[in-house]
């Protein structure tokens, strides 16, 4: 330990050769013993049945995620525990620092320098007590899991990349620790607040049924992405014809089930991209329909149905009857050829398109690349309207998730059905008075004819690629043509028409979000 002056004659103290700011006089340290990064979490732990009860979630938290609390502005961790700014900075002066910013310097060290093997010991051996041996040995085995889960930082991480790296011979630059650190520190608070708006809590949480499958991890990672809409879906349909809600639980179990079924029924298609992905989805469509009281089967996007025809390649497995009898009855036609020869050059079209629209190709045609593979989302990108819509969409988002009590009060209008009949109704709650109906409201204009109507919620699209001909007001159409898509699952559920005529309104926007049995055209 060594004592010196800094440029402000106040001293300091260098404990292990790490930093540690100079800290006010507290009755817990009356020898004047400084905080080190090795002793925090010691300290935390010993005072913890002193703390007041806003201090005590402060140091549960800190126990709990110390690498997270480490880059946390003094207003974000207070937040993230329910608590004010001012409690957090009397936490840190509590445990004798001179402030917030001196506990979170040392947290930050200790992320850097992670704890040894003696000091978890110490730290954990108020826990182990009089314990038996068993007891004692599946503690030290938990301790040993987290030291090699804490082990793979990113910071270690990428040093042991790079050891590893110039071990092989490569030549690679040296990482600035200290950039690193400072870098991670001002997009942390980033990651706390943006990323939350988009990955449900739930996700932070093992649900044992994961275990059952025996499905890859991305395909796992994509049906419990989708997981959430679904189930919201079904439950809307349950509501309007007065049936029990599904849990989630349920969901998966029925999902699972469905895609052991589907599987082998569609030849046993590789489990990867994009292939792990057709299965899943069909699964989720069949599952939603058959709950919807519809047929399984009903909904087979186009890209599912050429990988079960082959134009991507034969399959493994047998086509079960099922399939072949319902590919027959739409009138498509297994392939037997080269599948390349299904997909035709396509670049000069695309290059020819950027060429007008004044857009670069990229660097070894990247950009080219990406428009041909994703046509609709590159040209809503380089219109602007995707970061108009994902701007929107984080707005709906915070405000959602900062909205106060009282906005959950306020009137709100819902459809309720009384003997087959629906009705739009005005609710409130409590004394809140109902705003007055507006005298005389116009419908909105549409065109005459029947609706065609949205089988499933995602998003509205006349068409999926630059190569097709969007459908216009007064365009004829027969039975069986495909009219629009709905997006979901990262798929274009093609929408055919199961009447003919002549298009008389288009009702959505391409790119809007539309829901079940929304109105999407109608045809007279």
């Amino acid at each position: 330990m060594q004592s010196y002056l800094q440029n402000d004659k106040k001293p300091c103290i260098i404990i292990q050769g790490f930093f540690c700011a100079p800290r006010r006089k507290n009755p817990k340290f009356p020898d004047e013993r400084r905080i080190g990064m090795n002793d925090i979490l010691m300290q935390i732990r010993s005072d913890l049945p002193s703390f007041s009860k806003g201090q005590k979630r402060i140091a549960n938290y800190i126990l709990e995620s110390y690498d997270k609390a480490a880059f946390m502005t003094a207003s974000r961790l207070g937040k993230m525990v329910e608590v004010s700014e001012s409690t957090v900075v009397r936490f840190a002066v509590e445990l004798g620092f001179d402030g917030y910013p001196s506990m979170q310097k040392t947290l930050q060290e200790l992320v850097r320098n992670k704890l040894t093997s003696v000091q978890r010991i110490e730290v954990t051996n108020d826990r182990l007590g009089n314990q038996d041996v068993v007891s004692t040995i599946l503690q030290g085995d938990i301790d040993s899991i987290r030291m090699t889960s804490e082990a793979l930082s990113r910071a270690e991480m990428a040093a042991s990349v790079q050891a590893m790296l110039k071990d092989a011979g490569y030549q690679v630059p040296e990482i600035n620790m200290e950039a690193y650190m400072k870098v991670r520190g001002m997009i942390q608070e980033f990651m706390d607040d943006f990323l939350g708006l988009y990955i449900s809590p739930k996700n932070r949480l093992m649900n044992s049924l994961l275990i059952a499958p025996g499905l890859p991890g991305g395909m796992m990672g994509s049906l419990m992405a989708d997981l959430e809409s679904n189930l919201e879906s079904i439950n809307k349909y349950k509501a309007k014809h007065n049936l029990p809600f599904m849990t989630q639980d349920q969901l998966l179990i029925k999902l699972f089930d469905e895609v052991a079924y589907v599987w082998p029924r569609v030849g046993y298609p590789p489990l990867v991209t994009p292939f792990s992905q057709y299965v899943k989805n069909l699964a989720m469509m069949n599952v939603m329909a058959m709950e919807k009281g519809k047929e399984r089967w009903g909904m087979i996007a186009d890209d599912i149905w050429d990988m079960i025809l082959g134009k991507a390649g034969r399959l493994p497995g047998k086509l079960a009857p099922e399939i072949i009898e319902k590919a027959e009855r739409e009138g498509r036609k297994f392939f037997e050829g080269d599948p390349q020869n299904n997909y035709p050059d396509a670049l000069d079209k695309y290059r020819k398109l950027m060429k007008e629209n004044k857009w670069e190709v990229g660097q070894d045609d990247e950009e080219l690349f990406e428009y041909a593979m994703h046509p609709a989302q590159y040209e809503a990108y380089k219109s602007g309207k995707a970061k108009e819509d994902f701007l929107e969409d984080v707005a709906k988002r915070r405000a959602e998730k900062d909205k106060s009590p009282e906005e959950d009060a306020k009137p709100k209008t819902l459809t309720v059905q009384v003997d087959g009949q629906a009705y739009r109704v005005t609710v409130a709650y409590g004394d809140t008075e109902l705003p007055a109906a507006p005298a005389g409201a116009a419908a909105a204009p549409a065109g005459e004819g029947k609706e065609v109507l949205s089988p499933l919620e995602g998003k509205f699209f006349l068409v999926k690629g630059a190569q097709e001909t969007p459908l216009q007001v007064g365009d004829t159409v027969k039975e069986g043509d495909v009219i629009c898509y709905v997006e979901a699952m990262k798929t274009y559920n093609a929408i055919r028409a199961e009447f003919g005529g002549t298009v008389t309104a288009i009702c959505v926007n391409p790119g809007d979000a539309v829901s079940e049995d929304d109105v999407l055209m109608k045809i007279g």
